[in-house]
């Protein structure tokens, strides 16, 4: 390039930025791990959406999902059917617990 055009410059700008993910305590999240029946909170190293979510749009955040955290972006990443399975039933648990207003009983705390 140089050679062709010696003023010849490269820029690089950032124009997309990833902010982490921090999740906060309150009920909305007590609730979901009950309904999940999975009380322990992990932190990963790995991305997502919820840091945009959370972060940027201020809105209240959490993530969850069917597997394990050993099996998350992993070469030959999988979810076992059985995990499947427990998601479909924790999928129906919190839209219960959304369209009987109990999701705004728990969202006034955060």
């Amino acid at each position: 390039m140089k050679e062709e055009f010696s003023e010849a410059t490269v820029t690089f700008d950032r124009d997309t930025h990833y902010p982490s993910f921090e999740a906060t305590e309150n009920e909305f999240h007590k609730e979901v791990r009950r309904l999940c029946n999975h009380h322990k909170v992990l932190r990963l190293g790995v991305g997502c959406e919820a840091g945009y979510f959370g972060g940027v749009l201020k809105i209240p955040t959490l993530v969850c999902g069917p597997g394990c955290e050993k099996n998350i972006h992993v070469e030959d990443e999988f979810i076992d059917r059985c995990k499947m399975d427990q998601c479909v039933g924790f999928l129906k648990d919190i839209t219960k617990f959304v369209c009987t207003g109990n999701y705004y009983k728990a969202a006034g705390s955060l």
